[in-house]
């Protein structure tokens, strides 16, 4: 039987990712319409009534509560999607929805342009079926890169790519600041490391503080697993420095170095010299 699409609902408050699955669908012939919180109830049921496909994009912590207020009006007949950047308590939630189709996604870059080409979006199918056989066609018509998780196995791996990775970001920022030295001080002596350091710290600051801050302080594999380790390894690095412990140091260095394999250093060296080569 042949799945009709008329409509697409985007509920969203204020996050950037509305417009990447808005310009998305925009793509072919089927209607988008938004729900912000500025939308009217009586606006809200008509959109969800005459809509096939419900995507939600909403801040990690609102999700669970935004899912609640919408669970009387989703219906067995509609595909329920999900664009946040963690998994287990949306799908906890997700699940007790009354729809035939559930799916979960994070695009895993930020929505700046439409060019879908090699981008990594991690999904999971709770309940799949003709809608979301639609959406998959779509993406992988646009050439991107679609990688299966579990929601369990998503929010253990982004406490490490995301969490981790962004409050390195904001220790090296603030060391700086807190050193009185502004980066344009030190532009004329950067090295190589430093300058691609900085790059991506500025990058960093330049998106959604809400984002980084629930990334942070709702995942709790960062928070009971991730965190821990980095401040043990921070107060070990420290004391090897101040005991001037080369030997030690020599030695968590080389442990580094073989757990990466030389392939890994060599692709490294490889890729950011071309940057370097770049930003000369």
């Amino acid at each position: 039987m042949r799945t009709i699409i008329k409509q697409v609902a985007i509920i969203w408050w204020e996050w950037n990712f509305w417009k990447f699955a808005w310009d998305l669908i925009s793509q072919t012939w089927i209607k988008v319409k938004n729900i912000s919180e500025n939308t009217t109830q009586g606006e809200k049921i008509k959109i969800i009534n005459d809509s096939q496909i419900i995507i939600f994009s909403i801040p990690i912590s609102n999700i669970v509560e935004t899912i609640r207020d919408y669970t009387e009006y989703l219906i067995w007949d509609k595909l329920v999607m999900d664009i946040t950047w963690m998994k287990i308590n949306p799908m906890r939630e997700l699940k007790n929805l009354n729809v035939n189709e559930i799916v979960w996604t994070n695009p895993m870059f930020w929505p700046i342009g439409n060019n879908l080409k090699w981008k990594k979006i991690i999904f999971s199918e709770e309940k799949c079926w003709n809608k979301w056989k639609f959406v998959r066609r779509v993406l992988k018509k646009s050439w991107a890169n679609l990688i299966k998780l579990s929601p369990e196995e998503h929010d253990e791996k982004m406490a490490i790519i995301q969490s981790l990775t962004h409050i390195m970001n904001i220790v090296f920022m603030k060391t700086i600041k807190d050193l009185w030295y502004h980066p344009e001080e030190l532009e004329e002596i950067e090295t190589p490391i430093y300058k691609l350091q900085s790059f991506i710290s500025w990058r960093f600051l330049n998106q959604s503080w809400a984002l980084y801050a629930d990334m942070q302080m709702l995942n709790p594999y960062f928070l009971e697993n991730v965190l821990p380790i980095l401040i043990n390894n921070l107060i070990e690095i420290w004391n090897i420095d101040l005991n001037k412990d080369k030997k030690n140091f020599i030695k968590t260095f080389n442990e580094l170095y073989e757990f990466l394999w030389e392939k890994f250093i060599d692709k490294s060296i490889e890729n950011t010299q071309k940057i370097d080569d770049i930003l000369k």
